[in-house]
């Protein structure tokens, strides 16, 4: 007797399923949890069979127990999750002290808890400069990718100096204890003085360290100014080569110094392994971002708030979308990116592509200062006049910062088949098993429990995006991503990407997930004429995006006097690998410069920390 419909085989009257595990094996952990659920897939009759279903039908559970037991399990359940979804960021600057109308430096790494959910959690980070009275002075916003950020941070002329701190944390971390920020001594001193280093920490015996950092330095003498080629690798104890990624700050030792620092990349990584102290987990207030998030309220003409389907378009369609809202009309979205600001526009549209109802976008807030952080109490006198030479005495030429523009963002069709592979790839192999299946089956065979599932911890994801043979395909008021799949059969398809992990790339469109397919014909779906975007249905709201980054200035022309500043050189993120076993830059020195200090500080490719302090004489 047929006891479960199967959709799969037509002359198959019982269930059929598929377990498959890719990486050919699959780890729990001590509660029976999965550390990665990517690791086995389930589909069809499996994935949606209920484990109590395999019990004995006389099967009866121990009143007396089942209630002690299920608090004791869901409270650990939930303990693992939390903690397990923990991130926080590290934050390296060039130079442990600024004063007004410099520039702040940054590299950023990223620590996990679990590093398998990298990519499922943060692409933004927030990094903050407060004063002492707990106040955030500057608010600055930076992409995450692979783990890692850069940025600065511009102290405006004038600025009061004082004992600042640096606060950096993303929105997810909101959800946890403040204590989980990111937070650094960054003092502000004026113009006029200089630090008295009486406690520099510097790199003499790497003879004990799991990692080492070997260099070599060469000055060239030019007419008007100096150039130091400076060689860095990293290495173990024998000598034997590491690939690592690292930042690089060179600073003039007569401008500026580093000092013995308490938090380093080596104290900071102590961190991962920790567990979460006694803490009331909120219901996932703040939320996980992949690029710039918009929120806020829809509700028809008479004010009720309605569950519908809302399009958001950036700029001239640089990015769009659907996102929904629910039943209180509230709504969310993440995953648009741009720079400074930008208009949004939102509508809700009927099937005659008609705006209906109004929509009220929410302030974002920045969380309080509730914790107290060290102050870095810092010697100092009025600066001396050395790094001053003669030469500036007479007529001279004022060298100007100069910065690189920005690189224009692609768009989705600048992109275009540019996304590399999916998350689950369906190939021939697969597809020409079942030439006569529609798509939406196909792919349901290849994904956990039959959908997308890209594990965006509950949000309401709305619908796949689809792309066919390079073009977007944009459903009707009628249509759903799985009823235009159900319009082609696997032998007219070339292969099938599916992206889950991987989606936040498409920007906002890709949020709930995108299915990319390859037909055979590549012509079944016409070319999308060019469109212009007419926003006359829509609400314009002004967002602000990423604080634009850029690049460290270097001075290279070989016929000018390079100058004189406390920070030579920068590098966020420099890397040794198999190819690159040494990392070797240059950079032009005025003649003041009679010493430099060089601070390494990175991870080896094994994880390994290290933190280095070199001084360099100019001979």
């Amino acid at each position: 007797k047929k006891y479960w419909p199967s959709t799969y085989y037509t002359n198959r009257p019982f269930p059929i399923s598929w377990i498959n595990a890719p990486n050919c094996k699959f780890e729990v952990d001590a509660n029976g949890v999965m550390m990665d659920p990517r690791e086995l897939i389930l589909s069809g009759y499996v994935a949606r069979e209920r484990v109590a279903r395999s019990l004995p039908h006389d099967f009866r559970p121990d009143l007396e127990n089942l209630k002690l037991l299920a608090e004791v399990d869901s409270s650990q359940i939930n303990q693992d999750k939390w903690n397990n979804l923990r991130e926080k960021p590290y934050l390296t600057f060039n130079k442990p002290y600024y004063s007004p109308g410099e520039t702040v430096w940054f590299s950023s790494r990223m620590f996990y808890q679990n590093a398998i959910f990298q990519d499922s959690l943060s692409r933004v980070l927030y990094v903050d400069l407060v004063n002492e009275n707990k106040e955030a002075v500057l608010k600055e916003t930076f992409p995450i990718a692979f783990g890692s950020a850069k940025g600065q941070l511009q102290i405006p002329a004038g600025f009061p100096p004082g004992n600042y701190s640096i606060r950096a944390y993303t929105s997810w971390m909101r959800n946890f204890s403040e204590t989980e920020f990111f937070y650094k001594p960054l003092p502000i001193i004026s113009a006029d003085r200089e630090v008295v280093a009486s406690d520099i920490w510097l790199t003499k015996d790497q003879s004990e360290e799991e990692v080492s950092i070997q260099f070599s330095s060469e000055i060239t003498r030019e007419e008007l100014f100096n150039i130091a080629t400076i060689s860095l690798s990293v290495q173990e104890p024998d000598s034997t080569l590491l690939e690592g990624n690292f930042s690089i700050s060179l600073i003039d030792a007569d401008l500026a110094t580093f000092i013995s620092e308490q938090q380093t990349i080596e104290t900071e990584l102590d961190w991962i392994g920790t567990e979460l102290a006694e803490y009331d987990f909120p219901e996932e207030e703040h939320k996980i971002e992949f690029g710039i998030s918009l929120e806020g309220y829809f509700s028809d003409k008479k004010g009720k708030p309605l569950a519908v389907p809302l399009t958001v378009v950036l700029g001239e369609m640089t990015d769009f979308g659907i996102i929904k809202s629910d039943s209180s009309g509230y709504f969310w979205g993440t995953g648009l990116s741009f720079t400074d600001s930008a208009e949004v526009a939102l509508a809700a549209l009927n099937k005659n592509r008609k705006s209906f109802g109004q929509m009220s976008i929410s302030q974002k807030t920045w969380p309080p200062v509730n914790v107290e952080w060290p102050k870095l109490q810092l010697e100092t006198k009025p600066k001396s006049t050395i790094g001053k030479l003669d030469i500036f005495d007479g007529e001279y030429v004022e060298l100007e910062e100069f910065l690189l523009e920005e690189e224009k963002k692609q768009t989705m069709e600048d992109k275009n088949y540019g996304y590399g592979k999916g998350d689950r790839s369906i190939g021939q192999d697969f597809l020409e098993k079942f030439p006569e299946q529609t798509l939406d089956v196909i792919i349901g065979m290849n994904m956990q429990g039959g959908g997308l599932g890209n594990f965006n911890w509950g949000i309401n994801d709305g619908e796949p995006l689809l792309i066919i043979d390079g073009n977007r395909y944009i459903t009707d008021a009628n249509e759903t991503t799985m009823s235009v799949l159900k319009t082609f059969i696997a032998a007219e398809v070339e292969s099938i990407e599916v992206y889950t992990f991987n989606a936040p790339q498409f920007g906002i469109a890709g949020f709930a997930g995108v299915i990319m397919v390859k037909t055979k014909k590549g012509s079944r779906i016409q070319e999308n004429a060019d469109q212009v975007f007419n926003s006359e249905e829509f609400q314009i709201f002004k967002l602000r995006g990423f604080t634009p980054v850029k690049e460290f200035p270097v001075q290279l022309a070989e016929s000018e006097i390079p100058e004189s500043r406390p920070s030579l050189y920068w590098n966020p993120n420099a890397q040794t690998d198999l190819e690159n076993e040494s990392f070797t830059f240059s950079v032009n020195l005025p003649k003041s410069t009679k010493s430099m200090f060089l601070k390494i500080e990175g991870m080896s490719i094994d994880g390994i920390p290290f933190y280095r302090v070199f001084q360099i004489p100019v001979k």
